[in-house]
């Protein structure tokens, strides 16, 4: 997601800037950024290794947001770090400056749209889920709109970026160093706000909300509804990472809803800039909400805990019980 010089929000003075260090916050992401790329392969591994966790299909989602907060953190989030260490970019060219942004608005969305529609597809798939019952349903329903969204972000912001009917500017003194030319485009900016940003952030709080007291009404009604057991695990997985995505997400999301509905650009502009700043906690800390989310990973860990514990007791029981074989073999009768 673009920082607040270049989000497009308005515009935004280069001047209005969190009162955080380049240093300091050099070491905020870094602490973020290290123990979420572990914890990224570490959950990637096991999704795509057992055959269980890969088909399930409410796991897709999550593996392909995985997948692109893992690139993200190593490009994006890689040369902010480069920045904040040196004072300056990475490439100072247009084509870096381009390439960074697209990198960033478009993972950050991909992000956002993708869980949105996880969101709704989780009412799909706990309460409907007789739609997903044949291989062309499961296309339909379940993998051609993943496809399509991924495809319409792409293509979106390859856009922007790369083909615009004007003339960006670039300033290699700021993170992500290009502004696109199509911010100063209203029709741009209202659909951009409303199906890339504000909406998607809206929907992933109702459907989440609604999810929430339907499995509750449910689980009530036991009876009449779904088995809470094969579906407690989906409803625990989309819950967690809702609450990630509405507190460091939804607070800018509705600054910039605001503004577009004609609150003046100056109001809320300080609170806009750490908004943003603490957004990108929503790829460091997404990968362990995964990991906390599937029991079947806490259940390897425990057993992956046992073993080394095995491993460190076992040889010096065996080492004990061969010093006392020894000593009885070695000790004279008594006679």
């Amino acid at each position: 997601m673009s920082n607040a010089n270049n989000s497009g929000n308005k515009i935004i003075s280069a001047s209005v800037d969190i009162a955080f260090s380049y240093p300091l916050r050099f070491w905020i992401y870094l602490i973020g950024e290290i123990p979420s790329i572990a914890c990224s392969l570490f959950v990637l591994y096991h999704l795509f290794f057992d055959r269980n966790l890969r088909r399930a299909l409410h796991n897709h989602v999550f593996i392909i947001l995985l997948i692109n907060g893992f690139i993200s953190e190593l490009t994006d989030i890689t040369w902010i770090l480069h920045f904040y260490y040196f004072g300056t970019i990475l490439q100072a060219t247009h084509i870096f400056c381009l390439i960074w942004s697209f990198i960033d608005s478009a993972g950050f969305i991909i992000q956002l749209v993708l869980f949105a529609w996880a969101s709704i597809e989780r009412h799909i798939l706990i309460f409907h889920d007789q739609w997903v019952s044949t291989k062309c349903k499961r296309f339909f329903v379940h993998y051609l709109p993943l496809v399509t969204l991924l495809v319409y972000i792409l293509i979106f912001y390859t856009v922007t970026y790369f083909f615009p009917p004007c003339q960006h500017s670039f300033n290699y003194s700021v993170v992500l160093c290009v502004s696109s030319c199509l911010n100063s485009n209203r029709a741009y900016n209202i659909w951009r706000r409303t199906f890339n940003s504000v909406g998607p952030t809206i929907i992933i709080a109702l459907f989440s909300t609604a999810l929430l007291l339907r499995v509750l009404w449910q689980k009530h009604k036991m009876h009449q509804g779904i088995n809470w057991q094969n579906h407690r695990k989906m409803t625990i997985q989309l819950l967690s990472t809702s609450i990630l995505y509405i507190v460091f997400g939804l607070p800018y999301m509705l600054i910039s809803l605001a503004w577009m509905l004609g609150m003046p650009s100056n109001v809320g502009l300080n609170f806009y800039v750490y908004f943003v700043f603490f957004s990108y906690f929503i790829r460091f800390l997404f990968p362990f909400v995964c990991a906390g989310s599937l029991p079947e990973l806490g259940a390897k860990l425990k057993r992956l805990a046992w073993w080394r514990r095995q491993q460190r007791v076992v040889p010096g029981t065996l080492q004990m019980t061969t010093r006392m074989v020894s000593q009885r073999i070695t000790v004279p009768p008594i006679i």
